[in-house]
């Protein structure tokens, strides 16, 4: 999987923006993505926007990745948002109440 990254301007401040191509974010996304987010943290970047403009499904593996981002950037200080995210992953992370802790714009 090639993660494509840029920044992206919210509320004044500068995030990392990580696009997933694939479009199921699950188990086989893991290592790339956990080694893309413990590079960009240990280079001061601990403002993450993952873009699921590519994703149309989610399974449980995916929301513990999202989870498991959420935890690195906030134990880094840092912060974790979600955007470009479909309706039905938008239904899932809404009946799982994960929406209570993570930010989607």
């Amino acid at each position: 999987m090639k993660l494509e990254n840029n920044t992206i301007e919210i509320k004044g401040k500068k995030y990392l923006k990580i696009e997933i191509p694939d479009e199921t974010l699950g188990l086989s996304d893991l290592s790339a993505l956990k080694n893309r987010i413990d590079k960009s943290i240990k280079k001061g970047k601990k403002l993450i926007v993952l873009d699921l403009k590519n994703v149309l499904t989610i399974n449980s593996a995916g929301l513990g990745i999202i989870i498991g981002i959420l935890k690195r950037t906030q134990e880094a200080g840092g912060d974790l948002k979600v955007i470009n995210v479909n309706e039905k992953i938008l239904n899932i992370i809404k009946i799982t109440k994960l929406n209570l802790i993570i930010d989607i714009i």
